[in-house]
């Protein structure tokens, strides 16, 4: 992507995109080894406070570039279905 909103402090978006799934790929494969609650909980987090980010990216792809990127709606798509699981396992978790 070419585009002057491709890059993120000097780092392209797909970088940032990588190190993500990495990150919730980890976590969530130690949640499902061990059920640690420390990694659903950092699972949860990431997820959560990523959804902005989807709706800033969304608004930029849609209002100013006027293009949506399949990759990157693939991309929203996964993450907004992450927060989703998270934040059930959590209220599973959580409820008596």
């Amino acid at each position: 992507a070419l585009s002057s909103y491709s890059r993120f402090m000097g780092i392209s978006l797909s970088m940032w995109a990588a190190a993500y799934f990495i990150l919730t790929t980890t976590l969530s494969m130690i949640y499902i080894a061990g059920r640690s609650s420390l990694a659903l909980k950092i699972l949860w987090g990431l997820s959560i406070s990523t959804l902005p980010i989807i709706a800033i990216l969304i608004y930029i792809e849609t209002m100013i570039i006027k293009s949506l990127c399949i990759y990157c709606t693939a991309m929203h798509v996964s993450i907004a279905a992450s927060a989703y699981i998270s934040t059930a396992e959590i209220m599973k978790i959580r409820s008596p």
